[in-house]
C-alpha cells in the first residue's frame, strides 16, 4: 500500500518526463488515461526515453501499445514503473530486448515551505541558468555524468532551458560552472533532476548547494513537496536535505554492450557529493 504523498510524488515525476517530452524540439509524449506516458527526448540515455507508469498496478496491454510506439523511435529506452513487473509485463519488456532491471529510489522531502527561508549568502555559488548558458550548461553536465555531451540530444539546449515550467542552476568556483542542477514544477511539487558536479569539486557542497537553491525556490512558488529520482550514491546527500526514500522503482532496460562506457542513470537527481 502506498500513500497519498507517494503516490502524488510519483504522478509529479511521471508528468515531469511528460514536460520533458514536450520541451524537447524532437520530443514527444504520449499519454494513456492520465497516468501512462510514452515519451522521447531524443537522448541516447535509456532512461531518458521510454515508458513510465504512474500507478503502481499499470495494464500490460497499456504497457504494450505504448512500448511500441517508443521502439519504433529507434532510441535507446525503458520501462520504468513503480514496482517490480509482473509476469506479463515482464514478457512485454523481454520481447523488446529490456532484460536488465535497474533499481532508483523514489525519493520524497515533505513540509517545503521550511526551506523558504534559506539565506542567499548560503547559496552565493549559485546563480540560475537560461538560455545564454545551454553551452556551459550541457558541458558540465556531461562532465559530471562523465558522458560525451552527444549523449543528451536537444535535452539541455536553449529551448528547453529557456521553456516555461523548468528552472536551470549553475554552480560556480572562482567563476567557473562546477555542478548542475534542474527543477521542474508540477502542481504542488517540485520534481528535481540532473545535479551533476565536475569530479575534482566533488564532495564540496556544490551538488547540495544546487539542490538547495532549486528547493529553496520552489518552496517560495508555493510547491508544498519535493520528488526526486536518486542513485544509490546520493540517498545520503538527499537525507541531509530532508529526503526519505518513499518507494523504490524498477527500470526495465536493455543489457549495455561490453564495450560501453559505465555511467549513473541521467534521469536521477545526481551522483554521491
Amino acid at each position: 500500500m502506498t500513500s497519498d504523498i507517494t503516490d502524488t510524488a510519483a504522478m509529479a515525476i511521471v508528468q515531469s518526463f511528460g514536460w520533458l517530452g514536450a520541451a524537447v524540439t524532437d520530443g514527444s509524449a504520449l499519454w494513456i488515461n492520465g497516468t501512462m506516458l510514452a515519451m522521447a527526448s531524443g537522448a541516447l540515455v535509456p532512461e531518458l526515453n521510454g515508458v513510465l507508469s504512474g500507478t503502481t498496478g499499470p495494464d500490460a496491454a497499456e504497457i504494450s501499445e505504448l512500448a511500441g510506439y517508443v521502439a519504433a523511435l529507434g532510441l535507446p529506452w525503458a520501462i520504468q514503473l513503480r514496482t517490480q513487473p509482473s509476469a506479463e509485463i515482464a514478457k512485454v519488456a523481454a520481447s523488446y530486448g529490456l532484460t536488465e532491471r535497474e533499481e532508483i529510489p523514489l525519493m520524497v522531502r515533505e513540509n517545503l515551505a521550511e526551506l523558504a527561508d534559506v539565506p542567499d549568502a548560503e547559496l552565493a555559488a549559485v546563480r540560475r541558468a537560461g538560455a545564454a548558458d545551454s553551452d556551459t550548461y550541457l558541458s558540465v553536465l556531461s562532465a559530471g555524468f562523465e558522458v560525451a555531451p552527444q549523449m543528451w540530444g536537444t535535452d539541455f539546449s536553449s529551448q528547453v532551458l529557456g521553456a516555461g515550467g523548468g528552472e536551470a542552476y549553475l554552480a560556480q568556483h572562482d567563476g567557473r560552472a562546477v555542478s548542475t542542477g534542474f527543477g521542474v514544477r508540477e502542481d504542488d511539487t517540485l520534481c528535481v533532476f540532473n545535479v551533476s558536479t565536475l569530479p575534482g569539486y566533488r564532495r564540496r557542497g556544490y551538488g547540495r548547494a544546487v539542490s538547495l537553491a532549486a528547493l529553496r525556490d520552489g518552496a517560495r512558488s508555493g510547491a508544498t513537496l519535493a520528488a526526486l529520482q536518486s542513485t544509490q550514491e546520493a540517498v545520503s546527500l538527499y537525507r541531509s536535505l530532508g529526503f526519505r526514500t518513499a518507494e523504490t522503482w524498477t527500470a526495465l532496460i536493455a543489457p549495455e554492450p561490453p564495450e560501453a562506457s559505465t555511467f549513473e542513470p541521467a534521469t536521477t537527481a545526481g551522483q554521491a557529493e
